[in-house]
């Protein structure tokens, strides 16, 4: 239908009735005026309004389809990256092991956990920086291969990145980029939220732990040992417990802040320790009450999510 046509459609309207406005009152009719030139130009002028916004909502909605077709593509090659057969057996070097025990084999462990600073540019010219925790766990063929999380090292953003740099620094104050480690990310697992980082620099690679047997399950209230860097600020070795068990993961009661992600989780037993899982992600919760309380806890990843992607070379 033409718009002259529809002009002298609604201009042959005499009545016009409006909307209830409450249940159980009739509408009312009233009596409209319409001038066709005035409508003409009113339709008119809601025509382009009405072609502009379908043109800028069909323009923003292929933007979206093409930014989520790119996430989808993203976490597919992720999933295939590190998808693994069940039949194959992912073998752990045994000499993760030394006579240190205790308090010895948590100072030698600390000196292989490391600060890592993620800077990324959008192709917006954005830039974004963060912290995280990186644990040095094998040193083959030259490379240390270190671990972090997924969310650390990696980025999947509905907006174009133009580049990921990855380094080890001192803390998030650390701004003399000439002592900088450079990294690599060499594998990354969306799903696990896990992610190994690499660099041709010697590290210390501690051998004074053992991976958690998988015939030797976590108990609650377990003695267990974090290692990091809350806030980006300073390395610290936290002590606290198993205080719950999940399907896939446990939470520890161990102060978890931003900047811990990644952190090494050990278990010590009968002053043996064994590595049992890296932290995943913190809660911070503030509960307001008559006293203000602050609780802070971790999800923690067990070792044997974490094995297939670490020792995948």
């Amino acid at each position: 239908m033409t718009l002259n046509k529809i002009v002298e459609h609604l201009s042959a309207i005499k009545d016009v009735p409006l909307p209830e406005i409450k249940k159980g009152i009739n509408p009312l009719l009233v009596k409209v005026p319409l001038n066709p030139s005035r409508l003409s130009c009113f339709l008119a002028m809601g025509a382009f309004l009405g072609s502009l916004a379908l043109t800028s909502y069909g323009s923003y909605q292929t933007g979206q389809e093409q930014a989520y077709d790119t996430i989808d593509q993203r976490l597919e090659q992720i999933h295939n990256l590190t998808k693994r057969k069940k039949e194959e057996k992912i073998e752990v070097p045994e000499e993760k092991n030394s006579n240190l025990l205790g308090k010895e084999a948590i100072k030698d462990i600390n000196k292989s956990v490391f600060c890592i600073r993620k800077i990324t540019t959008y192709s917006s010219g954005m830039i974004s920086i963060g912290h995280g925790t990186a644990f040095a766990y094998e040193r083959r063929n030259n490379i240390t291969y270190l671990s972090t999380n997924h969310h650390v090292a990696d980025v999947i953003s509905p907006y174009g990145i133009d580049k990921i740099e990855l380094f080890l620094v001192d803390n998030k104050y650390d701004q003399d980029s000439s002592n900088d480690i450079p990294l690599q990310l060499h594998r990354s697992n969306y799903f696990v939220d896990t992610a190994v980082v690499t660099t041709e620099e010697d590290l210390h690679v501690s051998k004074a732990y053992e991976i958690l047997p998988e015939n030797k399950p976590l108990m609650l209230t377990d003695r267990i040992y974090m290692i990091g860097f809350p806030k980006a600020i300073e390395k610290q070795v936290s002590e606290g417990i198993v205080s719950n068990i999940k399907r896939n993961k446990f939470v520890t009661n161990i102060d978890t802040y931003p900047g811990n992600s990644g952190s090494p989780i050990l278990l010590e037993d009968h002053e043996k320790i064994y590595l049992v899982g890296q932290t995943n992600s913190c809660y911070i919760m503030r509960l307001k009450s008559e006293e203000t309380m602050c609780l802070s806890y971790a999800i923690v990843n067990p070792i044997n999510n974490l094995i297939p992607i670490w020792y995948d070379f």
